[in-house]
């Protein structure tokens, strides 16, 4: 099935499509599927559309137990998009176990198609990205920063600003210094598909861009980075390519720091067979091997005698209600935990499954995946296509692009717990 090429403006449409594509294409099965196990889900914010609509970005806990997430729409700022340009909101828990919301900013020409979560940092700011929008139109970095008359704003970048620049930034990630990293999906020539990119304080009260990588996109090279960037602790970065390499079927990557520059390193590249386009962020285990999804699956990569050693360690079963990945995350122990489309409900609008939780744990006879919960649609949420956190105690946080309050088409989406 042939892939267009998309930014992230039109993803939204363009994964809810393929992902019903996928249920139909992938018929192979690596792992058998048992039983709901019978997991808890609570319902903690079901924003009305002033307050937010389509929750697609991961969430973050602050230090105090707080969630911040984001709203890809609604908030009621603007004409551009249904019901509003976005918001970034604030979940607070309160004793009874019920949560609190406050919504801490509304986007509007400031930026918009906000699909980027949240990073916080030890002072409680928060940073993030937005896809379009700016001074420029092509997306911004920003900080929101607490205080005693409410959140201030600050922008940071704003991308397409000059040769070489990106534009569609990632979602940022945090260095042990205090720099922001992340990836654009296209850019300015000479880097028309595609950057990696950090962000750092310039002493001076504002931040200072340099590029660790440049993706052309005319010479067989890696081309349109839609994934975060993920660290290891010796400070390389991995990250992946949705298409590129030399069969066009994307590549996962490394920088390595050295002297003050970076190294670039293609890990692997995705056999023409393949047709996996891989999307994701990709997670690391203690032992130094990454993780990262395929449509219709997960794939392992694993540091083999100063290379790396590939495989496929779960595909869907197939049909409408196959568990599809959409994002992993991992726990100490190396058990994966992800949300998907598919699952075993059939109340949603496609005709399909609404959306489920899953876990992928190594035993002897390999992988095998658990179905921890599949969303009802309607009031109890639909589409998870945003990853999950996990607190101290191993309950599970997310939110669904759908369900929760009608008035924002297929509802507004919803925030979740849900104890394994």
């Amino acid at each position: 099935m042939p892939v267009p090429v998309v930014s992230p403006r039109f993803a939204a449409s363009f994964f809810k499509v393929w992902f019903k594509a996928c249920a139909l294409v992938f018929v192979s099965c690596l792992l058998s599927v048992p039983a709901l196990a019978g997991s808890t889900v609570k319902i903690l914010f079901s924003p009305k559309p002033i307050q937010g609509a389509h929750l697609w970005a991961n969430l973050v806990f602050d230090s105090a137990g707080n969630l911040y997430g984001t709203a890809q729409e609604g908030g009621g700022q603007c004409a551009a998009f249904y019901k509003g340009c976005g918001t970034v909101f604030k979940l607070t828990p309160k004793p009874d176990g019920t949560w609190t919301p406050t919504i801490l900013h509304h986007f509007g020409p400031d930026g918009f198609l906000i699909y980027a979560g949240l990073v916080v940092d030890a002072a409680g700011n928060l940073y993030g990205t937005a896809a379009a929008g700016g001074p420029n139109n092509y997306g911004v970095a920003y900080e929101l920063s607490p205080g005693a008359n409410g959140w201030t704003e600050t922008l940071l970048h704003s991308f397409a600003s000059g040769t070489g620049d990106g534009e569609d930034p990632s979602p940022l990630v945090f260095d042990q210094s205090g720099n922001l990293f992340g990836t654009s999906y296209q850019g300015v020539n000479p880097c028309g598909e595609g950057t990696v990119f950090e962000l750092s304080p310039n002493g001076e009260g504002g931040w200072t861009e340099n590029q660790l990588g440049c993706f052309p996109g005319t010479d067989g090279g890696p081309s349109y980075l839609s994934a975060p960037v993920t660290f290891d602790p010796s400070g390389n970065i991995y990250t992946t390519s949705y298409l590129g390499g030399p069969n066009g079927s994307g590549t996962v990557l490394e920088f390595s720091p050295s002297g003050g520059s970076w190294t670039e390193t293609i890990l692997y590249e995705f056999g023409s067979d393949q047709q996996v386009y891989p999307w994701s962020p990709l997670v690391r285990d203690q032992q130094g091997k990454l993780y990262g999804l395929i449509y219709g699956g997960i794939f392992e990569l694993t540091p083999s005698g100063g290379g790396w050693s590939y495989s496929t360690i779960y595909r869907s079963s197939g049909g409408p209600h196959a568990i599809l990945p959409n994002s992993l995350i991992i726990d100490a122990a190396g058990d994966l935990y992800g949300t998907a489309q598919g699952g075993a409900s059939s109340n949603c609008y496609r005709g399909g499954g609404c959306g489920a939780i899953f876990k992928l744990t190594q035993g002897k006879k390999g992988w095998q995946l658990t179905d921890l919960y599949d969303f009802p649609g309607g009031a109890g949420g639909a589409d998870p296509y945003a990853g999950l956190v996990m607190d101290k105690a191993g309950n599970l946080y997310g939110a669904t692009y759908d369900g929760g309050r009608k008035g924002c088409g297929h509802g507004c989406g919803v925030v979740f717990e849900i104890t394994p």
